[in-house]
Formats: C-alpha cells, structure tokens, sequence
C-alpha cells in the first residue's frame, strides 16, 4: 500500500530539480504539473500525462486535470495531497503543488518559475474560509522553511502571494 510519506518523499526527491515548462525529468526540468504527475506516475496513480497546456494559465486546464484524474479531498489537506492554488490576484486556479509537512505546519513542495526549481515552503493558515469549494482557504502567503535535511536548500523567501487552495487525493 502506498503511504503519504511514499507520496511527500518522492515529491522531495524532486527538490532542486530545474523549473521547465511542461518538463518532466527528475535533475532536467519540469514544472508544477510535470512534478505532480511523474510523482503519481512512480506509484502507478496517475497514468496519463499531458502537454496541451500554454505556460500561462488559462483558468480551466489545471483544474480539470485534476477533476478527471484526482478526487477532491475533504477537510483539511493532508501530507501526500494535492494543492491546486489560486495566486497573484486571479481569480481562477494557476499553481499545483504537493502538500508535505515541516515541524508539525503545512508546507508544499512545488516547481516555481520564479524560483526556477522545485522548491518547498511552509504554507501559513491566516483565515481560513469558504467561496470556490468547501475546502477553499485564505492564505496570506506562501512562508519560507529551512531545511533539516541534507540536498538541495530550500528557498528562503518568496514574494508571491497565495489567495486560496483547494486540496485533491491521489484516487
């Protein structure tokens, strides 16, 4: 059976790999699909992968892959979940990531352009809410997280702000 920490320590592995548009090589490139499908690829959760998709969100693809592959967890997410994020004052989803968790708070490990690798962070619960689903949350941002564990470092800083996050389960 596999375990969410099979799940975050995949995701993990995947840390330092280089940001590359719709890449999908561990320490070549890929980026916030490519890191959620090859991670779910390893255990023969997801199976079909796609490359139709422009690097500029359009508002709909990143949610319905994850409507016809993932189902939509309920409650709070777990390590091993799935985050689908609304960022930078969109109002539609635009960011994947996986989430994992650091000194007992919830982080993600996600490939970012703006960082040009997969890189993890602490995700920090301001108000939590409702609106686009019944697990969609406010954030205030996406905080840094040092690393305990030797490979690549994790950055320390971020300045894009996260608005909201709907968690989805490997099926």
């Amino acid at each position: 059976m596999i375990s969410r920490a099979d799940i975050v320590a995949e995701a993990r592995r995947w840390n330092g790999t280089p940001y590359h548009d719709q890449g999908r090589l561990w320490q070549v490139g890929c980026d916030c699909l490519g890191l959620v499908f090859k991670v779910g690829e390893v255990f023969g959760l997801l199976t079909k992968d796609y490359n139709d998709y422009h690097p500029q969100p359009d508002g709909f693809t990143l949610e319905a892959r994850c409507e016809e592959h993932l189902t939509r967890a309920a409650g709070e997410p777990q390590p091993g979940d799935v985050g689908l994020f609304w960022m930078a004052k969109r109002s539609w989803p635009q960011h994947l990531g996986i989430f994992c968790e650091r000194d007992g708070l919830l982080a993600v490990v996600h490939a970012h352009q703006r960082f040009g690798k997969v890189t993890e962070h602490r995700v920090d619960h301001k108000i939590p809410g409702h609106g686009l689903s019944d697990v969609l949350h406010k954030l205030s941002a996406i905080c840094p997280l040092t690393s305990p564990f030797p490979g690549p470092r994790i950055d320390s800083h971020i300045c894009e702000h996260i608005l909201g996050f709907t968690p989805w389960r490997f099926s």
